[in-house]
């Protein structure tokens, strides 16, 4: 792994966590981090809020970046592998009849790595 690939794996990191403590602070019990659905992937925050699972892909980019929000980072296809590793989720845990939420979670940060601004928004609902 490269010094690159090590930043990058902790600013990665630093955002989840920046995520998971925004969602507490908002009402939700982190259920989980960094799901593994084997070959459909990883859901990276599985949260409860009431009766509602919510389902959280976290993307940090630098705030400048000429590559786009982190938003625009996450593609239909993403959006499909987190639907099946969702299912896949929902049976290992014999889990039924709840409402069901995939948000996103932007996380901008400066260019040492210091987070300046979050959004966190619903893809979709189940």
């Amino acid at each position: 792994m490269t010094i690159d690939d090590q930043e990058r794996k902790r600013r990665g990191h630093d955002a989840e966590s920046y995520i998971c403590r925004k969602m507490i602070e908002r009402g939700c019990q982190i259920v989980e981090r960094n799901y593994s659905a084997g070959k459909f992937g990883e859901i990276d925050i599985i949260a409860s809020y009431g009766s509602k699972l919510l389902f959280v892909e976290v993307r940090a980019r630098q705030a400048d970046s000429r590559f786009g929000s982190p938003l625009e980072s996450i593609s239909r296809a993403k959006i499909r592998k987190i639907r099946n590793s969702i299912k896949i989720y929902l049976q290992n845990n014999r889990i039924m009849n709840r409402f069901i939420s995939i948000l996103a979670a932007a996380v901008y940060m400066d260019s040492s790595g210091q987070i300046i601004d979050y959004d966190i928004v619903t893809v979709e609902s189940l």
